[in-house]
């Protein structure tokens, strides 16, 4: 399979993923109520207060580090319409009580097997009759200082209102990561297909893997996946992913950075990606620290990526800024680049509640996408720009190969002329006019790729073999049987083959021979055929001919296909004379 067949196939059926998962994200999030009520109509919240004070969930409360607190409310007289109570922890331990007595208690510290705080998860509370109108207490406490004082809604109503919730709230940021995950795995396979160079290759394929363990980050930070996963699995693959996404996006940044002072910067940084990797995970399973507090090691090394990334954009603006795939790739950079920080800021700044990596996670995918496919485009261009510069070598080469060829022909006629001036002045005259056509339609190198009418060609060929006729008398015959002239030929197409059926065929048999050139109708189909009684050769032992000989048969065959998508049939036995046939197609015609 051709490579650009394979790499539309694959991008066919990217574009077709791509939009399937759309309209199922479309459908997800505006067309998942089925029921006639909104779920946010069907939800109860109620009032909670923290020490006396009433207080609007979600709300980071002043807490120090470790402290437990307690956030009280009172349920509704009735609770028939709020069957259960959905609240979210962030790494705390939760214990909820109904009018002092504990009803629920979460805590991993006898289960998990490394570590000091709990899991991030989902909780559920069945409300019963008996608790109705009873004060409601919810317990939270965490090692952690970004975990303590943490408070996310309390929301009551129906498991399918609940999930309802759920979903409209986060299935964004898990769609987001899925379509994360499905382009970086994409632009892995397809860099090998699109891309010739083996160092943009390995680069791509580290920016797709890179986006890959993005998406994954995406989708197991989603809150929806914790419905379906366990949520120590959940934690670990979390953290995990975003260091591997450091990991691989270094290693990007070596192989694509063409500046050579960046290099030693990204290689470093590939180095403390991996001993970062390392580090962590160790102290996390001695139990000398928390994934979440190393976590803010793995944002610097991603900032600092981020840097080493973007300065030598804008280092070498000026001199590419006219280069509209540069001016692309910047702007997916500027994109990428502004989403995280504007999640930075709203989530550590200004305590903002919002799905992590959202922000990012459309940022990093317009980056992705805009870099690939201005990488793609950029290889194709210079493929394009290296298919147009080999025909012109080729044409080049056929150029000095015909020059090369003219001069001995040349030569020898002038000869020819010469010694018949005195002794047969009226031959010398003619060869002399023919010797002129010849000239007129050969002199002028750059007719070599011309078009022209058959008619223009056999005129040429006409003059060619009289004047070869005047040198070699009785030993050269040729005979014309044109049937067909109503079509056009590639200029210096047929005539080399004639050539080569006099030089090559007939005038290395003693005794000379006849050579006849047909042309006639076939179907739809125009052939010129040119048989002689030569010598012949064996068609397998081609490649032993002498080389220029091999590259003219070789260039007139290629020049007959890509001019008019003629084909070239050569059969030949020895001893007995060779057949060449070349087809016009009528579609081509």
């Amino acid at each position: 399979m051709k490579r650009k067949t394979l790499g539309w196939i694959l991008g066919s059926v990217f574009l077709v993923c791509f939009l399937t998962m759309t309209v199922v994200l479309w459908i997800s999030i505006f067309q998942f109520d089925k029921t006639n009520t909104p779920y946010q109509d069907s939800l109860t919240r109620l009032q909670w207060f923290y020490e006396g004070e009433a207080i609007s969930l979600p709300e980071n409360l002043d807490v120090e580090k470790g402290e437990a607190f307690t956030i009280t409310a009172t349920l509704p007289q009735d609770v028939s319409e709020i069957p259960v109570m959905m609240m979210r922890s962030s790494k705390q331990s939760v214990k909820v009580a109904i009018d002092g007595k504990v009803v629920y208690f979460y805590d991993t510290d006898g289960i998990r097997m490394f570590g000091k705080t709990n899991y991030s998860r989902w909780h559920f509370l069945e409300i019963t009759s008996d608790m109705a109108g009873k004060e409601i207490s919810i317990t939270l406490q965490s090692p952690l200082k970004s975990s303590s004082g943490k408070t996310y809604e309390v929301e009551f109503g129906t498991n399918v209102a609940l999930f309802q919730y759920i979903c409209w709230q986060h299935l964004p940021q898990m769609m987001v990561g899925v379509f994360v995950l499905c382009t970086g795995l994409f632009v892995s396979v397809s860099s090998g297909v699109f891309l010739k160079r083996r160092w943009e290759q390995r680069a791509q394929t580290f920016l797709g893997v890179a986006a890959l363990f993005l998406g994954i980050w995406l989708v197991f930070e989603s809150k929806v996946i914790g419905l379906f996963v366990n949520e120590q699995l959940v934690y670990l693959a979390t953290y995990i992913a975003l260091m591997m996404f450091a990991l691989f996006f270094a290693s990007y940044i070596r192989l694509s950075t063409r500046d050579k002072w960046a290099k030693p910067f990204a290689k470093a940084l590939e180095y403390v990606s991996a001993l970062n990797l390392v580090t962590e995970m160790a102290l996390y399973m001695l139990g000398w620290a928390e994934l979440t507090d190393l976590n803010v090691l793995t944002n610097v090394i991603i900032l600092l990526e981020a840097i080493v990334y973007c300065v030598p954009f804008f280092i070498n603006f000026r001199k590419s800024k006219k280069s509209p795939n540069f001016v692309t790739r910047v702007v997916g950079v500027v994109i990428a680049l502004t989403s995280f920080l504007v999640e930075y800021v709203l989530f550590y700044v200004f305590n903002v509640f919002l799905p992590t990596g959202l922000i990012s996670g459309l940022g990093f995918l317009v980056f992705l996408t805009v870099v690939h496919a201005s990488t793609v485009v950029r290889t194709i261009y210079e493929a394009e720009k290296g298919y147009v510069a080999e025909k012109e070598l080729e044409k080049t080469k056929r150029y000095l190969m015909f020059s090369q060829r003219r001069p001995h022909f040349i030569f020898n006629t002038l000869a020819a002329i010469r010694a018949l001036i005195v002794s047969e002045p009226k031959v010398a005259y003619d060869m002399t006019t023919n010797f002129s056509k010849y000239l007129r339609s050969t002199m002028d190198v750059e007719n070599v790729d011309t078009i022209i009418p058959f008619a223009k060609e056999l005129a040429l060929i006409r003059a060619y073999v009289d004047i070869e006729k005047v040198r070699f008398r009785d030993r050269l015959a040729v005979e014309y049987k044109i049937d067909e002239s109503n079509f056009s030929v590639p200029s210096m197409t047929i005539q080399p083959l004639m050539e080569n059926a006099i030089k090559h065929g007939i005038c290395k048999k003693l005794e000379g021979g006849k050579i006849v050139l047909s042309t006639y109708r076939k179907g739809d189909n125009v052939c010129v055929e040119i048989v002689d009684d030569g010598v012949g050769f064996n068609v397998e032992h081609l490649i032993t001919k002498p080389k220029d000989e091999v590259a003219g048969l070789k260039n007139i065959k290629i020049r007959l296909q890509d001019a008019v998508g003629a084909t070239l049939e050569i059969n030949s036995q020895e001893g007995i004379g060779t057949r060449v046939l070349v087809t016009f197609k009528g579609e081509e015609r």
